[in-house]
């Protein structure tokens, strides 16, 4: 069983060091790629530090590995949210999030390594809580971008990476259950198989030995080929947006477009990533519906209007998206854009 062991920690903990020192040559300018380098760093602590006996560490190496795994879970989730949330920064809250999951866990390492007693029930309990929270909010999050997705690519690896993430939880919820007593020796063992296929699939899925399948760019050959359907696609697709304004319809989706253009989703989600540069449904519509506020907003015939109005008119449906949405593409809140435009005005 220990030669077992031995197979597929260190092989893990070498992949491991590979993804890391792969995605360190991009983390400076790469967010996703800097939580990969964290990740895989934490990882390989805990693939080194949380051992059979037999293979234990002399304690000069153990309690760095078993301080440097503390975060792991927290780095995996900010590189999902990184790399499959649309405009990711991280914030405040994350911060906060990631510093109650670590405490207790920071505290259960000072018990372990000190003759201060066992670590108390309930901060294990607690731990436990966060860590199926955390894990919770990655997969819900990485899941509900899927439909707004332009890349066929990167929807599919949503659905894959939740599955893997939900594997891993639910195997490693299960091992605890069930390895118990005399059969707790083999928990070090299971815990290390159950994340292994894991590390093998992002090492293949993610990295593939190219940094661009990393970042989910588009391949070099595009279906859309035929320069007769690319122009009719985007002259009925100028048509439904510029004269027939469908970016004023709050409700509108991809399938809903797709219908009214007569292709399948597929081709208008290729369409729009590969040819128009959107990534994000959502993007591509907002793109419209914030010009026509930027035309209203300059306009003094609206004056009149409040900006929440001209948004609604517009196909947002409430302030927030909207303000958020106006900001990123102006880079100015709508009162400010309002007011420059006035200035403008007077000062001719």
């Amino acid at each position: 069983m220990i030669l077992f062991d031995a197979i597929f920690r260190y092989s893990g903990t070498a992949l491991l060091i590979i993804l890391a020192l792969l995605a360190f040559r991009r983390a400076q300018n790469s967010l996703p790629h800097l939580f990969l380098c964290l990740s895989s760093i934490s990882l390989a602590g805990l693939f080194m530090g949380y051992t059979p006996e037999a293979l234990t560490l002399p304690d000069v190496f153990l309690v760095p590995a078993r301080l440097l795994d503390v975060p792991h879970l927290v780095f995996i989730w900010l590189f999902a949210l990184s790399l499959f949330e649309k405009d990711f920064r991280v914030r405040p809250w994350h911060w906060l999030v990631g510093t109650v999951f670590c405490l207790p866990i920071i505290i259960a390492r000072i018990f372990q390594f000190t003759e201060l007693g066992p670590f108390p029930l309930w901060a294990t309990a607690l731990s436990g809580v966060l860590s199926f929270g955390i894990a919770l909010h990655m997969i819900v999050t990485v899941l509900l971008g899927r439909t707004d997705d332009m890349s066929s690519q990167r929807r599919a690896s949503r659905v894959y990476f939740s599955a893997m993430i939900a594997f891993v939880i639910v195997a490693a919820a299960a091992i605890e259950l069930i390895l118990v007593g005399e059969w707790a020796v083999y928990l070090r063992t299971a815990k290390v198989l159950t994340i292994w296929p894991a590390i093998v699939w992002t090492m293949v899925w993610l990295v593939e030995l190219r940094p661009a399948a990393f970042a989910f760019d588009p391949p070099a050959r595009k279906r859309l080929h035929d320069p007769e359907i690319v122009s009719r696609l985007h002259d009925q697709l100028i048509t439904e947006m510029q004269i027939n304004k469908a970016y004023q319809e709050p409700d509108i989706t991809i399938l809903t477009l797709a219908k009214r253009l007569a292709v399948t989703q597929h081709s208008l989600r290729e369409f729009i990533n590969s040819r128009l540069g959107f990534k994000n449904f959502s993007d591509f519509i907002n793109s419209y519906r914030i010009e026509a506020v930027k035309s209203a907003l300059s306009d003094p015939d609206h004056q009149h209007k409040s900006v929440l109005q001209i948004a609604l008119d517009n196909g947002f449906s409430s302030l927030s998206p909207f303000n958020r949405a106006f900001k990123n593409q102006v880079g100015l809140t709508p009162r400010e854009f309002r007011e420059a435009q006035r200035e403008r005005r007077e000062a001719r």
